[in-house]
């Protein structure tokens, strides 16, 4: 609705994933680079944490295109099977047959793979989304499965991402045998306000705008304080602003425009509000 009136060739915010538009923060670079290296390294269990919104699916999706030579990643999504659907799960995304949905059967064939995999030189890694999710009862099995990988000379590497609260279910000492086999942790960040303008710039530029300054500054630093530097409220907040600012024929978003959108969203006010933006005053303007 609104691109031709801001010169864009499609919608820049979109929430849907493309893996043609990643934009890296620096931390999402060492979120990357830490699950890369702890991959190559044959580390036994690697754990990714963030907020909601903070982009951890995608650096997975990023890691397994990065490694889909030198490795077999396979990907769980759905934290919440039941045991007997996740190794039917399993045994589909390894390509084990359908008689290996068993668990029994589906340890013996799994074994088999690792061991396989291990003298051609390529490694397994199975990653789990969403594993703050995951009940008790899965962690422990998700643990047995770590012991295959040892048996076949560390050929498996486990990855859980969850939100920040998988951290603190590890540290129940209910979890003490898998939380001894952790070697990597990485918490991704938040965006800093330098990040979230580059953000915003990415996107218009991706979406192929004739012009770069359709949000000025203070209504960068407005959608920063109201999204908290997290991406997906980003990606919200901006795509209901445009909207609003097509509506309203305003070529340029400005901090009312930013303001009306975050009241309308719900999205909580800003700790303070400055005379000032923060990008203004550090342009001097």
């Amino acid at each position: 609705m609104y691109r031709d009136f801001y010169g864009l060739k499609k919608k820049p915010f979109e929430l849907v994933p493309d893996d043609e538009i990643i934009f890296m923060s620096e931390g999402h670079k060492e979120a990357f680079s830490t699950l890369f290296y702890g991959v190559i390294e044959r580390k036994g269990f690697i754990v990714l944490t963030g907020d909601v919104g903070t982009g951890k699916t995608t650096i997975l999706r990023l890691l397994k295109r990065s490694l889909r030579k030198r490795c077999i990643i396979a990907m769980v999504s759905n934290p919440t099977l039941t045991i007997h659907d996740f190794y039917m799960y399993l045994s589909s995304l390894f390509k084990l047959g359908s008689a290996s949905r068993a668990k029994a059967r589906f340890m013996i064939k799994f074994q088999e793979l690792l061991e396989l995999k291990a003298k051609t030189g390529i490694h397994v890694v199975l990653a789990i989304d969403e594993a703050h999710l995951l009940s008790p009862e899965m962690f422990e099995e998700i643990r047995l499965l770590s012991n295959l990988g040892m048996d076949a000379g560390a050929a498996l590497t486990i990855v859980l991402v969850g939100q920040p609260e998988l951290d603190h279910i590890l540290s129940n000492s209910k979890m003490r045998a898998l939380r001894q086999r952790i070697t990597i942790r990485y918490h991704i960040p938040l965006f800093r306000p330098y990040d979230t303008r580059r953000y915003i710039i990415f996107r218009l530029q991706k979406a192929g705008a004739r012009r770069l300054n359709i949000f000025d500054y203070d209504a960068v630093e407005l959608v920063h304080e109201y999204s908290k530097g997290c991406p997906r409220l980003i990606n919200i907040l901006c795509d209901h602003a445009l909207l609003s600012g097509y509506a309203a024929n305003k070529i340029v978003i400005d901090a009312d425009i930013i303001r009306d959108s975050a009241r309308e969203l719900e999205l909580a006010g800003p700790a303070s509000q400055k005379r000032k933006g923060f990008f203004g005053r550090l342009l001097g303007m």
